[in-house]
């Protein structure tokens, strides 16, 4: 449904917890689901597609997520199948997962029972296919919203009226593509074989201490030999690391556990090992350890550079000592000192109010292991250049508080120029005042029954210093106050 329905099935008091559409990451997390599903079917296959869905009339574009196994002869290691159908419809429901699930000969049979049949778990008899796709609306035939408007004006809304059609009158008006679908649905054409996930092994450097230390320099020795295998799996795979994932055992009592995050994917042996140095030197050997297992929690692509580079008069320059890496690798270790939310930097944001321009995070936030910048509401990468562009043709102050500073002004009439207006703890006359530029709130962060949001009055104010300010002006009930938000410096 809609957001703006949804707010308004929601009782009062209550607000409506909404995310935008990150469909790279979701398929990434997709992918992750179906290589757990390994454990009921040696071949799982993720599948995320755009469906069209009529609804009284109105057509919509909607992102479809599942995943379709092969269970062939897993029925002997299940049980049988209904078993195994229960089972996976348990386990998912218990992941906090709504799921249906559904069985057929063909997997558009089983897709198009799962999302458009009655039942949540349902089990289609060979040869039954005909019989269960009949009652299921044409939706269930992933048609464009082209060819579903087309359908829905003849009156053809389910699968029977298609099916009452000859074949070369639904060939002759519609797409080849929905006839291919509906003989595979009903089986009368083979389906190509699911191009399943493979599991992956963690990459993993591990070392085992002959028996338990509680030496330092023993426990430094065995990092260096974990790291080492680490990255020996590391360029084997072309990965780089973003995240190393540490467990240093005891034989008695638990582990420490604790993650190292790169600002950009790394395979600096020299680096690496540094932030690994600076986070052992916290670990408690009050009790000895016998283990150290590092693992590459996040991973990217491996960036391959040049070796060498042509330099002045023939001289040749290793590339690898241009200092690339220099600027991530002085933000992991600030992080590695201070923190991760003590190191920070600025986004910009898409939003027409001055104080929400910028939003800061952590300099390890904001990017996945694909290389994608992440996008969270109106926040979009650094490296969107079109933002920055749009941003940066905005008349902005270069100084802006997010803070506004409360002041008092004069003006000549309610809505006219600034007579006089007080900033910094002294009084100034107005040499220029270029305004009012009315700004409506952000209406969808507002929540229902608040106080809610008010109109602003922006004005542009030069001081009798020759000083420009923002000045804006907010109007509740009959009360108007003047804070300044900036200053063109």
């Amino acid at each position: 449904m809609d957001l703006a329905q949804a707010r308004a099935m929601t009782p009062r008091g209550h607000g409506v917890v909404h995310e935008p559409a990150r469909l790279r990451r979701d398929a990434g997390s997709l992918r992750s689901l179906a290589a757990w599903a390994l454990r009921f079917s040696p071949t799982v296959m993720p599948v995320m597609t755009e469906i069209a869905r009529g609804n009284g009339g109105r057509q919509a574009v909607q992102t479809d997520y599942g995943l379709a196994m092969d269970l062939t002869g897993m029925q002997r290691v299940h049980g049988d199948e209904g078993a195994l159908l229960a089972r996976v419809s348990r386990v998912f429901g218990r992941m906090g997962f709504a799921a249906r699930v559904a069985s057929a000969s063909t997997l558009a049979c089983a897709w198009a029972v799962a999302r458009f049949g009655d039942a949540a778990r349902a089990m289609v008899p060979a040869g039954g296919e005909r019989a269960v796709m009949e009652p299921l609306a044409i939706d269930c035939l992933d048609p464009d919203l082209a060819t579903l408007e087309s359908l829905a004006a003849v009156g053809v809304t389910r699968v029977q009226h298609l099916l009452a059609l000859s074949r070369s009158e639904i060939a002759a008006r519609y797409p080849m593509g929905l006839l291919e679908r509906l003989d595979r649905a009903v089986g009368r054409r083979q389906e190509p074989p699911l191009d399943g996930v493979r599991a992956f092994e963690p990459i993993v450097g591990e070392f085992v201490f002959e028996g338990p230390t509680d030496r330092f320099e023993a426990l430094l020795a065995g990092a260096g030999v974990a790291l080492d295998r680490l990255l020996d799996v590391l360029t084997r795979c072309q990965r780089a690391v973003r995240t190393v994932a540490v467990r240093i055992q005891r034989p008695q009592g638990p582990a420490d556990l604790f993650e190292i995050p790169f600002a950009r994917p790394s395979v600096h042996r020299a680096h690496i090992a540094r932030m690994l140095w600076t986070r052992l030197e916290r670990v408690d050997l009050s009790q000895p350890v016998d283990a150290v297992r590092l693992r590459a929690a996040r991973t990217a692509g491996l960036r391959h550079v040049q070796a060498v580079a042509s330099g002045p008069a023939g001289t040749w320059i290793d590339a690898s000592q241009l200092g690339e890496q220099g600027p991530a690798e002085l933000l992991d270790a600030l992080v590695a000192r201070l923190g991760r939310d003590r190191v920070l930097r600025a986004r910009l944001c898409w939003s027409h109010l001055p104080e929400r321009i910028v939003r800061f995070e952590s300099v390890l936030d904001g990017g996945d292991a694909s290389g994608e910048e992440g996008v969270d509401g109106d926040v979009y990468g650094g490296e969107s250049t079109e933002l920055a562009s749009r941003l940066g043709a905005m008349d902005r102050p270069s100084i802006l508080w997010f803070k506004p500073l409360a002041t008092r002004a004069v003006a000549l009439h309610p809505d006219g120029p600034v007579a006089r207006i007080r900033f910094q703890g002294k009084d100034h006359g107005v040499i220029a005042c270029i305004g009012p530029h009315r700004v409506s709130p952000e209406w969808w962060r507002w929540e229902p029954g608040g106080a809610g949001p008010v109109d602003r009055d922006y004005y542009r104010v030069q001081l009798d210093d020759g000083r420009w300010i923002l000045a804006c002006r907010t109007a509740r009930g009959g009360e108007s106050g003047w804070v300044v938000q900036g200053v063109w410096g």
